[in-house]
């Protein structure tokens, strides 16, 4: 009955204020993140360490079958696993990707997505360094996982 009043009639909207919305201090809080990204060149960086990270994925890709595609822009990346990549045949749940990718890449210490696709999105500092590091563990995981697979 009450919320009929609110939903019937737009004169009667309830409106309200917000604790973070254009509140001054999360204002300033933003505006500071800005001069950080701007002073440190991390959407620079991001664009750089974003291209290697690509550069990288794809020369694995070569070397692994069920890597169907890789693709990104920046440090956003993600790699699409299949069971065929001629057709694009998919995996299915009884493959058990999220456990057989997510879980090792988890517990190798790269934090992210995955399943039947890799979602990779490190942070805007992340370096060549972090790369590698990044892309031996992915590629360790896949490995074992065609060899369990038996593709």
């Amino acid at each position: 009955q009450v919320a009929e009043a609110f939903a019937t009639d737009k004169k009667h909207t309830f409106t309200h204020g917000i604790t973070f919305g254009t509140h001054p201090v999360s204002c300033a809080v933003a505006l500071a993140n800005v001069e950080i990204l701007e002073r440190e060149g991390l959407v620079e960086n991001s664009a750089r360490s974003g291209d290697y990270l690509i550069s990288q994925l794809r020369a694995m890709q070569e070397r692994h079958r069920i890597v169907g595609d890789v693709r990104g822009i920046g440090l956003m990346t993600q790699v699409e696993l299949v069971r065929n990549r001629e057709t694009k045949e998919p995996f299915t749940d009884a493959d058990g990707l999220a456990d057989r990718v997510g879980g090792r890449l988890m517990e190798r210490g790269v934090l992210c997505r995955a399943a039947a696709t890799i979602n990779l999105a490190p942070p805007l500092v992340t370096n060549r360094e972090d790369v590698d590091e990044i892309v031996d563990v992915v590629e360790a995981v896949i490995g074992e996982v065609e060899r369990e697979l038996s593709l």
